[in-house]
């Protein structure tokens, strides 16, 4: 079996089930990648924050995603996945363009009522949808260790967020951004059981147009007469959110998701938060409080049951 890390063909620890895209445990490449995502991904709430106000939410997404084919392409390229989709296949593309559509434009739309930080906090709340359907669904294993692991990176979370979440906020802004997640979360599950027909690579090429598409239809139905101004400060905030978040996160985080196992890959996305208050305590020069320490302490333990639990499928 080949090793390519389109995931379309990838060794196991164990044999898959009939039809279930095969998966490798957590190792250093996982980590690094994920960790790469995380860092990245840890500004995203904040850019969205920044020019949301200035562009609809559902046409930022659609601005983003433009921005992001050039990036996605590129990466494809350096893959072995080819760009060709067998025909029986192609149902496939339009759905993940849809969730991708609808997920980041919720996303949006909640950040744009609330606060990035608390936003940054809800849509984390993909591992805990993750890891049940991927037992159910995929037939993964989650061993003690990995339970344990996720568990501790979530609290790690909250401890780090416990003074913003405590702060107020807007409840609906809240619920949205919570929906978001886990639709995120099921959209994970679904690109992971695609993988056994579309490459990774392929699969986010091809969607992404038609999430364009479909977001183009949002903004002009229910987004009709809301200003669009940008400034410089927007232009690079969405710039970022193009280049950075849909098209290196999302190139790399599909490229991970088709060759590990997504429970644990999805507990690794904890690590979020961690790297955006990081961020702002070396560049705002944010205080280190005893929850910032304690909350790392705890999303580091949490990656590290995650990382060490090699529990297999068996069949």
């Amino acid at each position: 079996m080949s090793k390519t890390i389109d995931g379309a063909a990838s060794t196991v620890t164990g044999p898959a089930k009939p039809g279930m895209p095969m998966s490798r445990p957590l190792d250093g490449l996982a980590i690094a990648g994920a960790a790469l995502c995380c860092a990245l991904w840890g500004g995203n709430a904040v850019a969205v924050k920044a020019v949301v106000g200035e562009v609809p939410p559902i046409g930022l997404a659609m601005i983003r995603f433009a921005i992001s084919i050039p990036v996605i392409a590129w990466i494809a390229s350096r893959t072995s996945a080819r760009f060709g989709i067998r025909r029986a296949s192609w149902w496939l593309v339009p759905i993940h363009g849809l969730f991708l559509a609808v997920q980041v434009s919720s996303f949006n739309w909640g950040t744009s009522y609330g606060q990035a930080g608390r936003s940054s906090v809800f849509i984390n709340v993909h591992p805990l949808v993750v890891t049940p359907l991927s037992v159910w669904l995929l037939g993964e294993r989650v061993g003690w260790r990995a339970l344990l692991g996720l568990m501790s990176a979530f609290a790690g979370v909250i401890v780090l967020m416990a003074g913003r979440l405590m702060g107020g906020g807007d409840p609906k802004a809240d619920i949205i951004v919570f929906g978001s997640g886990c639709l995120f979360g099921v959209q994970s599950i679904f690109q992971k059981w695609s993988y056994k027909q579309v490459a990774p690579a392929t699969l986010l090429l091809w969607q992404t147009p038609f999430a364009i598409v479909f977001c183009l239809l949002g903004t002009t139905i229910l987004e009709s007469g809301q200003p669009w101004h940008v400034d410089s400060s927007g232009a690079w905030a969405i710039v970022y959110q193009g280049l950075a978040v849909s098209g290196v996160c999302f190139s790399v985080w599909s490229l991970l998701l088709g060759r590990y196992e997504a429970a644990r890959l999805a507990a690794l996305g904890f690590m979020t938060p961690l790297f955006g208050i990081t961020l702002g305590t070396l560049i705002h020069s944010e205080p280190v409080t005893p929850s910032l320490l304690v909350g790392a302490a705890m999303v580091g333990a949490g990656v590290y049951f995650t990382a060490v639990d090699k529990t297999t499928r068996k069949d």
